[in-house]
């Protein structure tokens, strides 16, 4: 599990060790620079080139890294994937994005995060990404699966030591936060939930 303070700019494009976290992980997940770039865009994480994070990859093989191995298999866009049994949209009693908090909404607090989970390229292994609104510090944690279960075990052990409270969650329609409820309840906390195939904003 990480936990970085990431900036949501950067004037002078300098980036440190902690602001290539997160595409570390993305690329162990066999994911391309490209596909990084556009997740980091999409998400507002620090905007960086593909060029660059290239550079960030073979300088770590000098140093005797092996995040070059990952750029064999990344060739393919990466999406969540959902079977027909997949109940997107139909959580009983779930909150929609727009009843979030003013201070939730408009980043006026610390304490409301966004969740998101990235799958790898053939493997259940993904990861979760936690995403504080208003400071940008970041929690990522591996998960052997997508599953609800999975899910709230790590959440839990990330909650229950992170320095900074939870008071709101807002996710997508996976199935994985489908167990959101046994998080609410313990940890005393909401989720809100984003529009169907929409992203988090």
């Amino acid at each position: 599990m990480a936990r970085n303070r990431l900036s949501r700019s950067r004037r002078n494009k300098r980036y440190s060790e902690i602001d290539f976290r997160l595409p570390e992980a993305l690329l162990r997940l066999d994911w391309s620079p490209d596909q990084i770039v556009g997740y980091l865009r999409v998400r507002g994480y620090p905007t960086m080139s593909h060029e660059l994070i290239y550079q960030h990859i073979w300088n770590d093989k000098t140093l005797g890294g092996t995040l070059w191995k990952h750029l064999r298999q990344s060739t393919k866009k990466r999406r969540k994937r959902y079977n027909s049994k997949d109940s997107r949209g139909r959580l009983a009693a779930k909150r929609h994005i727009t009843e979030r908090p003013a201070k939730a909404e408009h980043r006026k607090e610390p304490g409301h995060w966004e969740i998101d989970t990235v799958v790898g390229r053939g493997t259940k292994h993904c990861i979760v990404t936690l995403v504080d609104r208003m400071t940008g510090y970041t929690f990522i944690g591996q998960m052997d699966d997508r599953t609800s279960e999975s899910l709230n075990v790590r959440m839990s052990k990330i909650m229950t030591r992170s320095d900074l409270p939870f008071k709101t969650i807002t996710a997508d329609n996976g199935t994985e936060f489908h167990g959101y409820a046994q998080l609410e309840k313990h940890h005393n906390c909401m989720f809100y939930f984003a529009n169907p195939y929409g992203f988090v904003a």
